[in-house]
């Protein structure tokens, strides 16, 4: 609960300590009412703060949609402009560029969708303004928004070598940069889904939800264990042969198939899952957005917006 003895307007932050709750604030005309807040229920909070979170998680489910479905899409991309170049007139010379940037091609919605996750984290941690509820998770807003910037400069980086290297404006890239650097950088950003449900959790749990929190706590964590054990599956596959590993053994080993289905497996689950929690949220903080507004312009005593 915030002090009597500092209570400001939520629009305009003018002192409202000698003001009642049935009064108007003397500055924009907000009902001192609403700026006067008993807990840190979502019921009350700001109109735009909800929007900003709504759309925040709309922006994570379009990221991660297009990370899942670009090897497909851009496999039919570079099929459609194989077939354009056969009757092409410049075949000869559209066929060089084409192959010197295929590899961009083909990975290019994978930053593009780091970007768009990077933007709905921005959103997901904007301050709210309510200094109990700001102070509270500071520190995990901050997170997120540090593991949301790993991938999109490890696949930035990807991308852009891609590009420079055709070109040949840059010097020799050491394999073990892509090899092991790469992944190491995106194995920084496997924490994130753990971050992003904790926040969700927060924000479930404030809205009285215990069901849904209790999803959130379920969902994040394991998707962060699954990822690591994948990253641990494809260090295992990649370096076995420096403890004593048959190069072979992925294609004749049990074991390698049993690892293989059981990461596929976890990651497809965990996936859809995170995308169902993720449609809930993005339509509940929608639906309250569009109360919290509604009772907002009911309290408010100006022609003013929020």
């Amino acid at each position: 609960m915030e002090s009597n003895d500092n209570i400001l307007c939520f629009r305009c932050q003018y002192d409202l300590r000698v003001t009642p709750d049935d009064q108007p604030c003397p500055e924009c005309g907000l009902l001192a009412g609403r700026s006067r807040r008993a807990t840190d229920a979502l019921r009350d909070a700001r109109p735009k703060w909800l929007r900003s979170i709504s759309v925040g998680v709309w922006l994570f489910l379009f990221a991660i949609l297009l990370a899942g479905v670009w090897p497909f899409l851009g496999q039919l991309i570079l099929d459609h402009i194989l077939d354009s170049l056969d009757s092409s007139a410049a075949a000869p010379t559209a066929y060089r560029w084409y192959y010197q940037f295929e590899d961009a091609i083909w990975i290019v919605g994978e930053p593009v969708a780091a970007f768009l996750f990077f933007i709905g984290a921005i959103l997901l941690t904007r301050k709210e303004g309510f200094d109990a509820a700001d102070r509270l998770d500071r520190g995990r807003r901050l997170w997120i928004r540090i593991a949301a910037l790993i991938p999109f400069l490890a696949t930035g980086y990807l991308l852009a070598v891609r590009i420079i290297r055709p070109l040949r404006m840059s010097t020799y890239t050491p394999d073990w940069i892509e090899e092991l650097v790469i992944p190491a950088m995106l194995t920084l950003g496997i924490f994130l889904p753990a971050l992003c449900f904790a926040q969700f959790k927060s924000l479930a749990c404030r809205a009285g939800s215990r069901h849904l929190s209790e999803h959130c706590s379920i969902a994040g964590v394991g998707t962060t264990v699954t990822l690591v054990f994948a990253f641990g599956t494809y260090l295992f596959m990649k370096f076995g042969t420096l403890w004593g590993i048959d190069e072979l053994w992925m294609s004749r080993s049990i074991v390698s198939l049993v690892l293989m289905l059981g990461v596929a497996t976890a990651i497809a689950l965990f996936w859809l899952w995170c995308i169902y929690l993720m449609i809930r949220f993005a339509i509940s903080f929608g639906r309250a957005s569009r109360e919290s507004r509604r009772a907002w312009n009911a309290a408010d005593r100006s022609a003013v917006g929020d």
